[in-house]
């Protein structure tokens, strides 16, 4: 089997390696969400499969073909394989670094190591190691023992990965798959994804297991209609946890790999050079160009403009781009307001609150309301790849968000949920505050188990069992249908800095502690325990409990701007607001612009329009002394606030045109506006100013 005659393979390297470049782009994102989905996440998972079965119709058949004997080719595709693994992780480890994405402990280095990868587009290495020896050991014992295991394997990993929405209907698999989760963070690994295909690679190369020339054009194109069909399903369904393995996918990789085999020649000597050389460095590439853009002012440039160009060829090649390690959508969806998202301020933040906790307090960060405004599932999901598994929400719709979008640790409700949504509680395996024990009777007579953590009202009078009525607080734990997991309070004043605010403080969690050891000491346990939320940890206050609630502080900001805080945390905001010019419009001495004609010109000025107004979030009322950032200057806001545009006085500054970027939350030159200055001026709190961002803003992940 000379591997030099076979062009056709050799070639589709290039188109293969561009595709799996596509899925960190979505060519068809900006333009229709229907075609991103077919075209990026159906056809575009056909290039690691093919990759797979490369390996094995060229390393794994020899072996077998020799009687499993004849190791050369086996043993030299792992040694080289592991090499470019682990020069690549050395490569990469700058940048993960900087982002702060490298492993907390020992147990997620081996992780990322032998399962996820070191970086994100690495996890393809020790996919194809594992699965080679995996194959070749069970191939050598039996061949139909290792075709069952691959087939089983397959199933179970489909199962995990775009039909993982019917498995976590079934509590009993959730629980396996959540076990699973824990050492992989998906299933398209070397243990259930990639042996099938180095299988199918081996079986090819028998000539007698290959199908005819008729049959290939006609199974092909067939098999090619029932993936679209079957990845459009399972995502219009939301059954999708993650979309790298379809069913279908099987037959198109036998009919496609066969249809190549008959294109003989010899292929260029660059091309399987070319093509592992692009798919290791590309993500590397994005990050120099765009850190050299920023370095010289050029990012609209260099980014936005080559960046959408290359969007809009994309599937000429196939490619869709992955920013700094992680996929940002919205590169061409800066059309008329958006919200940009730092990554690594969100990582940047958990390490300065996690090295404010105790060591053993784990983060139950808060993200309800929609994250504060930043987007759960953007939130959610970077935070369960930061390795934290326990979340907290205010409503049962926001955990069943979560785990729509594959959030597959602990959620708990942290408010009132109806009788009528029970099934819901359940049905989403989300936890549910008893918030007294009428309640908790309530929740108990549903007759299914239910897992709660018990509320104390230690002084807020707001929800929870009162702290002085032990025996209430006991008798909760009588009732068969509860399973009790945690139990928690909420500070009141942990923001305050009076000596009184921090004696009531003081007096909330000396209560809660009265309640868990009076619990403890009448034989309860087994419950975990929380009090703190952001000013709690902000403010020194050192309970030793097992979580920690952090909410505003997460996010980068304080409620006020002039907050005072006991901890020196080095906070980073992790959201800006931006929004577009509409157009530019010179006033006249007297002239009046907006509702009300509540701005009149005493002198000649020039007004934009820009495109955000109050149902974007920006309040409406508040002091007459606002501003937003353009071009590096601050300007005032003027006039009323509509529910789509604001105006802005930019008299003065020159070289203003519609489509200029206005910044109403973050940075712009050396000027910066912080939510808790934006709140300050409407007379609110940022917690109001952030969770009250409309749904309309793209939400976009970006690096800095």
């Amino acid at each position: 089997m000379k591997t030099k005659n076979y062009a056709g393979v050799d070639l589709f390297r290039i188109p293969a390696a561009l595709m799996v470049a596509a899925i960190h782009i979505a060519p068809f994102s900006t333009w229709n969400r229907v075609g991103d989905v077919l075209f990026t996440y159906c056809l575009g998972r056909i290039a690691v499969p093919f990759f797979l079965m490369t390996t094995g119709f060229f390393v794994l058949a020899p072996y077998a073909k020799s009687g499993f004997r004849d190791k050369r080719r086996l043993v030299r595709f792992l040694r080289q394989n592991t090499l470019l693994y682990l020069a690549a992780t050395l490569f990469y480890f700058p940048i993960n670094w900087y982002a702060g994405n490298l492993p907390k402990n020992v147990l997620e280095f081996f992780k990322a190591l032998l399962f996820d990868g070191t970086f994100y587009h690495l996890w393809y290495f020790p996919a194809a190691i594992l699965g080679c020896l995996l194959v070749a050991i069970l191939a050598k014992r039996s061949m139909r023992a290792a075709w069952i295991y691959a087939g089983i394997a397959y199933l179970i990993g489909l199962a995990g990965d775009s039909y993982y929405g019917l498995i976590q209907q079934i509590p009993a698999l959730k629980a396996c798959y959540d076990g699973i989760f824990s050492i992989s963070n998906y299933t398209r690994n070397g243990i259930f994804f990639a042996p099938i295909y180095l299988l199918l690679g081996m079986a090819i190369a028998n000539p007698r297991n290959r199908c005819s020339k008729t049959a290939c054009r006609w199974g092909l194109p067939i098999s090619v209609v029932f993936l679209l069909i079957e990845g459009y399903l399972t995502d219009l369904l939301h059954l999708q946890r993650h979309n790298s393995m379809y069913l279908f996918l099987l037959p198109v990789l036998y009919f496609l790999f066969q249809m190549l085999l008959r294109v003989l020649g010899q292929a260029p000597r660059w091309v399987r050079g070319g093509s592992t050389l692009f798919y290791l460095i590309h993500p590397a590439v994005i990050v120099l160009v765009r850190g050299a853009a920023k370095i010289t002012g050029t990012t609209k440039l260099f980014v936005d403009t080559l960046f959408g160009c290359l969007r809009c060829i994309a599937w000429a090649g196939g490619s869709r781009l992955i920013f700094e390690g992680k996929e940002e959508r919205g590169m061409c969806q800066k059309g008329r307001a958006w919200i940009e998202l730092s990554r690594e301020n969100l990582a940047h933040n958990v390490r300065e609150l996690q090295r404010i906790l105790p060591k053993h307090t784990a983060m139950m960060p808060a993200i309800k309301a929609n994250a504060y405004g930043h987007g759960a599932a953007l939130v959610g999901k970077a935070l369960q790849d930061m390795g934290i598994s326990d979340f907290c929400v205010a409503t049962v719709q926001e955990g069943i968000e979560l785990r729509l979008a594959g959030i597959t640790g602990q959620i708990l409700i942290l408010g009132y949920t109806h009788p009528s949504q029970f099934d819901e509680l359940a049905h989403y395996n989300l936890v549910q505050t008893v918030i007294d024990y009428p309640y908790a009777q309530v929740l108990n007579d549903y007759g299914k188990a239910l897992p709660v953590h018990v509320g104390i009202d230690t002084g807020m009078r707001r929800l929870g069992e009162r702290s002085d009525a032990i025996e209430k607080i006991r008798a909760i734990w009588s009732f068969p249908h509860l399973k009790i997991t945690g139990v928690y309070s909420h500070l009141c004043v942990s923001d305050g800095t009076t000596a009184e605010e921090r004696a009531f403080t003081q007096l909330q969690i000396k209560r809660f502690r009265s309640v868990v050891d009076a619990l403890h000491k009448s034989g309860i346990s087994g419950f975990k325990t929380h009090i703190q939320s952001s000013y709690g940890i902000l403010n020194d206050y050192e309970p030793s409990f097992d979580y920690a609630r952090t909410g505003i502080a997460l996010y980068g900001v304080l409620s006020r701007p002039h907050d005072h805080v006991r901890a020196a945390a080095d906070l980073r905001p992790v959201l800006s607001l931006k929004a577009r010019v509409e157009c530019v419009k010179t006033l006249s001495p007297g002239e009046a612009a907006g509702y009300g004609r509540a701005f009149t010109a005493a002198c000649e000025r020039t007004i934009a329009v820009v495109s955000i107004g109050y149902a974007d979030g920006i309040p409406r009322n508040g002091s007459q002394t606002r501003y937003a950032l353009l071009h590096g200057q601050k300007v005032p806001i003027v006039g009323r606030i509509c529910m789509d545009q604001l105006f802005i006085d930019v008299t003065g500054i020159p070289n203003v045109a519609p489509g200029d970027e206005a910044v109403l939350i973050g940075s712009s030159g050396i000027q910066q506006i912080s939510a808790s200055d934006l709140a300050e001026q409407s007379g609110t709190i940022s917690n109001e100013i952030l969770s009250r961002l409309g749904s309309r803003l793209e939400r976009i992940e970006i690096r800095d």
